[in-house]
């Protein structure tokens, strides 16, 4: 049905398609696409990760008329994960202490760039990883008290998948330090250093099933079978018991 409302769109209208994920190649949508290129075209907009990231502050940082050394702009991707509009704002913040004179350094973004919640986030994973569910489930309300639990929901997400990245290169090779982890990684070595100890708290296995439960959460959320508070004294009582 819908390749029969695509095929009778008239060339006075325009439809505009938003999909959340990437599509594989061989997707009906992509076929589609391709066998009416006169009239149609798909386009991958990615969120950039990893050195993409610095890669996109220096970009975005000269746009604005200002500047930002390589290893201040690697550490402010660490902090702002994937988040772009984030990133823009903090690049603003950031240019406009240094009055657009200097290139902002490593040391602005540490005094500048708020990491607070993250570092709650980091110690409730270490009480986490100790079965301390009292802590855990202490440093969680606070967390909910200071922002949105889908927010904090998509910190402990990005903070698991670094623990499963760091915990597949220790098992590798155990006598890597932070910057060689870090540098395989694409990431700025400060958060590794701290990870890492946090990382050999949990095995491989516990970490993907960790994750595994989170999807799980998200999907239940998404599809209003939990609501995110509730979901998120589940998945931190579950880890702990």
């Amino acid at each position: 049905k819908l390749i029969a409302l695509l095929d009778s769109i008239p060339a006075s209208t325009a439809l505009v398609l938003i999909i959340d994920k990437g599509l594989e190649e061989d997707h009906w949508l992509i076929r589609w696409v391709r066998k009416n290129n006169q009239r149609s075209w798909a386009q991958l907009f990615s969120l950039p990760k990893g050195p993409a990231m610095t890669h996109w502050i220096l970009d975005q940082a000269n746009q604005l008329g200002g500047s930002f050394e390589n290893q201040a702009a690697q550490l402010l991707a660490s902090y702002v994960d994937e988040d772009p509009r984030l990133a823009k704002s903090e690049i603003i913040k950031l240019l406009t202490y240094v009055d657009y004179l200097r290139p902002v350094t490593e040391i602005d973004v540490r005094e500048l760039v708020a990491d607070v919640r993250q570092g709650d986030v980091f110690e409730m994973v270490d009480a986490i990883g100790f079965g301390d569910g009292k802590k855990a489930m202490f440093m969680l309300r606070r967390l909910l008290e200071e922002g949105k639990p889908l927010t904090l929901y998509g910190m402990v997400v990005r903070q698991f998948r670094l623990l499963i990245q760091v915990r597949e290169l220790l098992d590798e090779d155990p006598a890597q330090d932070h910057f060689k982890i870090a540098k395989k990684m694409g990431v700025h070595p400060y958060p590794i250093k701290k990870i890492i100890p946090q990382a050999k708290l949990f095995t491989l296995p516990q970490l993907k099933t960790i994750f595994h439960q989170l999807s799980e959460i998200d999907q239940a959320i998404k599809t209003g079978q939990l609501e995110d508070e509730l979901a998120l004294d589940l998945l931190v009582a579950s880890l702990t018991q």
